[in-house]
């Protein structure tokens, strides 16, 4: 079983086989989100980011329709506007919403579900095309699709909410391409590749820089593997422009903003928070099998994961990176009895390991020592990324193809024992489940005078209250969610990042003082003379047709101020 290339070439699949992979996928799909089958139409699946992610799937089309600019707003921070060039607004998912939602008239929480299995089922083909090209093994290949379509980290960001970082059916398709482009250089493979990497930046920027990076690997191998040097090179030339061409919309937006962020640079400390601890990597983080054992004679085992996890430092959302004990004693036996192909993508897992890592090393939440990612805070752009974790994505696909390679080994010298590839891919799958996932009721939960506002004539805007000046823990997610019903202009809001330019309307007297009290603000409302006396004009300036008080979101005394 000492090899050092992957086995022959099987045969092409057909596009019936094709659908009854997508299928299965699919069917794997629903059971790895249960109990979203149940109440599809009702609650979007994963819970924290969920409103601002609806919101985002209700504006574009909404901008589209309205021939409005969808990387500017108005209807949020009235009245000037606000920037979405930074904000997690996946344009892509955006335009699969102009499709179910606007065309074909699904809801907005049926549409965010459809476009999650969506996503599910593309991430699984197209791995499965790049473990096949690259290893020959049909078993092997769909076995890779679960490995990178369902791994931990995937799961985990559906469970956190984080659409953008789960839209991954892109990545493998440039890597697939990058690929072919190494063995035969042809301008057909650069536009592919240059086509799968735009289309990931369209579904999410972050993304997109980590299949870049993995991309740029790539090329590195290539450079020294390729017989066709000068081709090759002309032919990256090629895919570098067309990449270029084809998200300049994303890029040109980001420049021209680029000027309203010039204070925002990531501090070092938001990075540390939401990096992996090294010990992510062998340590799994919402798992059934560990709920399981918690059950069981082997508590113990399940007590003493738990305290691990409990010992990382940082945003708990930022630390899943788990790859799974099957994969890693799969990719053991892969290395020790296969070749260069195989090291080549253990190599190609290790440098976005590390990377994820952070500037910093943790080891149970204790810092032992710098490391290389620092070096991305002092490139323009790049420089904004404030979460080494998510880099942690290609490390489970660079393993995912390794896994296919260990079956096409497996396969060449043990064709009668086939099942037990089928086997590992059952017990990978159940390794990584977190059954029940989370869902999200409170499309459910929208007060029903919004719905009288929305049958009103007239455009003014909206002052919710509290107002809020913070974003992730705070009501404006609520605010956006309410948006999607009344459609009319609300000041404030929750994105990404937000300007300090726009927040500066609620420095005057009277708004800020009815800012939300969170994290350690909990000085109770009061209103001095002075307040009072520039309240009319605050909301003047702020063109406010109606104050809607949310006395769920303010304390009794304050509420009694109020």
């Amino acid at each position: 079983m000492n090899s050092a290339d992957p086995a022959p070439q099987a045969r092409i699949w057909q596009p019936v086989e094709w659908l009854g992979i997508a299928l299965a996928y699919l069917a794997l799909a629903l059971v790895a989100t249960y109990p979203l089958i149940r109440h599809i139409a009702t609650h979007v699946v994963g819970a924290g980011d969920t409103l601002n992610n609806i919101w985002n799937l209700w504006w574009l089309p909404w901008a589209v329709t309205h021939r409005l600019n969808p990387f500017y707003s108005h209807m949020l921070y009235h009245p000037d506007g606000v920037t979405l060039a930074y904000h997690t607004l996946s344009p892509f998912n955006g335009f699969l919403s102009l499709v179910l939602h606007a065309g074909l008239g699904l809801n907005l929480v049926t549409t965010y579900n459809v476009i999650t299995l969506f996503t599910f089922v593309a991430s699984g083909l197209s791995t499965a095309a790049l473990a096949h090209h690259v290893s020959g093994s049909r078993m092997g290949a769909f076995i890779a699709g679960i490995v990178f379509a369902f791994s931990p980290y995937r799961l985990s960001r559906v469970y956190y909410g984080h659409f953008i970082l789960y839209a991954t059916q892109f990545v493998p398709l440039v890597t697939l391409f990058l690929i072919r482009l190494a063995a035969r250089p042809r301008w057909r493979d650069a536009a592919c590749a240059a086509c799968a990497l735009a289309l990931t930046a369209w579904c999410s920027l972050e993304l997109a820089f980590g299949a870049a990076l993995f991309g740029a690997m790539l090329g590195g191998f290539g450079l020294f593997e390729t017989k066709h040097r000068a081709s090759y090179l002309k032919q990256w030339l090629i895919f570098l422009l067309l990449t270029l061409l084809l998200t300049s919309p994303l890029l040109v937006a980001m420049w021209d903003a680029h000027h309203d962020y010039t204070d925002q640079t990531t501090a070092p400390h938001a990075a540390i928070s939401n990096s992996v601890d090294l010990l992510g990597f062998v340590v799994p983080d919402q798992s059934t099998v560990v709920s399981v054992l918690e059950r069981s004679a082997l508590a113990p085992i399940a007590r003493a994961i738990r305290g691990v996890n409990a010992a990382y430092a940082g945003n708990p959302g930022e630390k899943q990176a788990f790859v799974g004990y099957a994969v890693l004693i799969i990719t053991g036996f892969a290395v020790v009895t296969g070749g260069a192909v195989i090291r080549k993508w253990v190599a190609l897992a290790a440098v976005p390991a590390l990377l994820a890592l952070g500037p910093v090393m943790h080891v149970a939440g204790r810092v032992y020592s710098a490391l290389p990612y620092s070096l991305f805070f002092h490139i323009p752009l790049i420089g904004f990324g404030r979460s080494p974790n998510r880099l942690a994505l290609l490390v489970t696909l660079a393993l995912a193809v390794v896994v296919a390679l260990a079956c096409a080994m497996f396969e060449r010298h043990r064709l009668r024992l086939r099942w037990v590839a089928f086997l590992a891919g059952a017990i990978i799958f159940v390794e990584y489940l977190a059954i029940p996932m989370r869902v999200d009721d409170r499309m459910l939960r929208i007060p029903e005078y919004y719905y009288e506002l929305a049958r009103e004539t007239g455009t003014g805007a909206i002052l919710d209250v509290p107002i809020d000046l913070y974003g992730a823990p705070g009501p404006a997610s609520s605010y956006m969610l309410y948006q999607t019903v009344h459609q009319r202009p609300i000041v404030g809001g929750y994105i990404s990042r937000t300007p300090t330019k726009a927040l500066h309307p609620f420095g005057r007297p009277f708004l800020y003082a009815l800012r939300a009290r969170i994290y350690d603000d909990t000085e109770p409302y009061a209103f001095s003379p002075d307040n009072l006396g520039s309240a009319l004009d605050d909301l003047m300036l702020l063109d406010v047709e109606y104050v809607i008080l949310h006395k769920d979101e303010v304390d009794e005394p304050d509420e009694t101020v109020l």
